[in-house]
């Protein structure tokens, strides 16, 4: 009798956060997608505190330092419902844990939801919360192929 395969989540939601999360029991593939860059972005719906001002938002876009040092790389902000809470789609090409709560505390805009809604060109759409679904091999492959060039 074969023993189960173990499966792990690739990257992290932490436990405020919600949205689309990859399994796998294939470490090559693991790496791809959890190593950040440009190959795949993730982007997240964040609703924040009150409304910030473009300055900040514009601040936010091309990085930032955080009090601790941490330096945060450009990223898009687009703003898809104004309001007294309103949401932006956050795409990063980085995955400093909590980078979305840290950008948006640091311009006094505390998150009050953040959702995955992309991790490269996979999208959540049409999976009802809690549900799950098989990758494609053509996925997979696409995936795989998106890793950058081995530095040398």
């Amino acid at each position: 009798m074969r023993a189960p395969t173990k499966v792990y989540p690739v990257g992290r939601l932490d436990y405020n956060s919600e949205g689309l999360i990859l399994l796998t029991n294939d470490g090559e593939f693991a790496r791809i997608v959890a190593g950040a860059g440009n190959h795949l972005p993730k982007a997240y719906l964040v609703k924040v505190q009150s409304t910030p001002r473009e300055s900040a938002l514009a601040r936010l876009r091309k990085g930032i330092h955080l009090k601790d040092g941490t330096k945060l790389a450009p990223c898009k902000i687009i703003t898809m419902k104004e309001g007294n809470h309103p949401w932006f789609e956050v795409t990063l090409t980085q995955g400093k844990n909590r980078q979305i709560r840290d950008m948006f505390d640091s311009i006094g805009h505390s998150v009050l939801k953040l959702r995955r809604t992309r991790i490269g060109f996979l999208t959540d759409d049409n999976l009802p919360p809690g549900q799950c679904r098989n990758l494609t091999a053509r996925e997979v492959e696409r995936i795989l192929r998106s890793a950058p060039a081995p530095k040398s």
